[in-house]
């Protein structure tokens, strides 16, 4: 990212944690990191612009760090991997507390549309993570509660989160993870026990999962044009004939994999890190890319 949209971004931060968005003009924030109203605009088109892209440089790294856990943890258990990721979800909000003080306090979503639109695939983004998580631990045998059971932890989690941001309560937040999966582990024997009926089936989720399978379709369709774009790049490139053939082919068994109705995230990231052990550093900005976009396919 172009270091100048970085300092105006984190200036925003700061200043729209403090006094809110509505409260926070554009000349305040320029005025704020010391240039011209005007030359925000050369970086955003609006505050609405700056916003929604204040979220993504907020949500976007939040992600990428949960699914790293998958990659750099794979030997923990389904339970300790959900568990690990939850502890880095709640780091993070710890870490930029203020702005989600913000997020909560003002209905972000109601400023406009895209906004909108935004706010709720992260919620969908965070449902069906959840949801997955639930059935990979419990299995099929609990899938038709598996809805239920995200929503109720989700619920918990948010709740104490407000007791840490909001009401600045002192909790030891390396304990919290490990207290939601308890209460999951009660709540899970308590719906099998006692058979209940759902409150949420997957025809009342259908949003959400529509929100999820459409987050995929445009995740594939971004990927495939990196990969286009890296092809057209090391054709370019003064590399050997052998090595320009072993990139092209790990391009080709990426696009291959992406199009499974499944994808094998794990086949996709030994290609990846293939890619990236090359020692061609002219792919690593791409190679970041094509990261970044992944998550959707988790």
């Amino acid at each position: 990212m172009n270091e100048k949209k970085k300092n105006i971004m984190e200036s925003a931060m700061i200043l729209i944690s403090q006094k809110g968005y509505h409260a926070t003009s554009m000349k305040e924030i320029a005025d704020h990191i010391g240039m011209a109203k005007g030359s925000i605009y050369n970086y955003f088109d609006s505050k609405e612009d700056l916003m929604i892209s204040l979220l993504r440089y907020y949500f976007d790294p939040m992600y990428e760090k949960v699914e790293k856990v998958r990659e750099n943890e794979c030997n923990l258990s389904p339970k300790e991997m959900f568990t690990r990721q939850m502890m880095v979800q709640i780091e993070q909000q710890s870490k930029y507390k203020e702005f989600i003080k913000m997020i909560m306090r003002e209905q972000v979503s109601q400023i406009n549309d895209e906004i909108k639109e935004f706010m709720f695939k992260i919620r969908a983004k965070t449902i069906n993570w959840a949801t997955n998580h639930v059935i990979e631990i419990y299995g099929d045998n609990i899938k038709k509660y598996a809805y239920d059971l995200a929503t109720i932890l989700i619920g918990m989690m948010r709740e104490f989160m407000i007791y840490i941001i909001i009401d600045k309560k002192n909790i030891e937040i390396e304990r919290l993870p490990n207290l939601l999966i308890s209460v999951l582990d009660q709540a899970v024997d308590s719906f099998k026990a006692n058979d209940h009926v759902p409150f949420l089936s997957e025809d009342i989720m259908e949003n959400y999962i529509h929100m999820e399978k459409e987050l995929k379709k445009a995740a594939i369709i971004k990927i495939k044009s990196i990969i286009n774009e890296i092809k057209l790049h090391t054709s370019k490139l003064d590399l050997n004939m052998n090595l320009k053939a072993k990139v092209s082919s790990s391009l080709e068994a990426i696009t291959e994999e992406i199009e499974q109705e499944d994808p094998r995230l794990v086949v996709i990231e030994g290609l990846m890190l293939y890619l990236h052990n090359t020692g061609v550093s002219e792919l690593e900005d791409f190679l970041k890319e094509i990261n970044s976009a992944l998550i959707s396919l988790n």
